[in-house]
């Protein structure tokens, strides 16, 4: 006999589409709408024809498009920030930050190569 077959309504779909769009797991969907993965999988298929890995990754691309069209909004509404990100993306613009360094003594020269290598390391 077992248990009768968990299907999402209409709304339910909606939540799993902006759950999608904000790039949660399919794990994490399941659990919100308290399913297993494999019942939401089968879902998925039943309804669309591909399993919800397809589903979350387009629509996924929906989330970075509207994303995407709020960064965009916020640069033209003249938030500076945004506008310096925006540019440095899209148009390759960068800060320039020169450094130089004289240095006359080997034992200056060793020190400052382990310093680089150990923060090489580090990240």
């Amino acid at each position: 006999m077992g248990r009768p077959k968990k299907n999402l309504t209409p709304k339910e779909w909606d939540s799993v589409k902006y759950m999608c769009m904000i790039h949660c797991t399919g794990e994490e969907i399941a659990g919100v709408m308290q399913m297993d993965y494999d019942t939401l999988n089968r879902n998925c298929k039943d309804k669309y024809g591909y399993p919800i890995s397809e589903y979350i990754k387009r629509n996924q691309s929906n989330g970075k498009m509207s994303l995407r069209r709020m960064q965009w909004k916020s640069a033209e509404n003249g938030n500076v920030t945004m506008q310096i990100f925006l540019g440095k993306q899209w148009l390759g613009q960068k800060e320039n930050t020169d450094v130089s360094v004289s240095v006359n003594d080997d034992n200056t020269i060793r020190e400052m190569e382990r310093y680089f290598a150990d923060r090489k390391r580090e990240s």
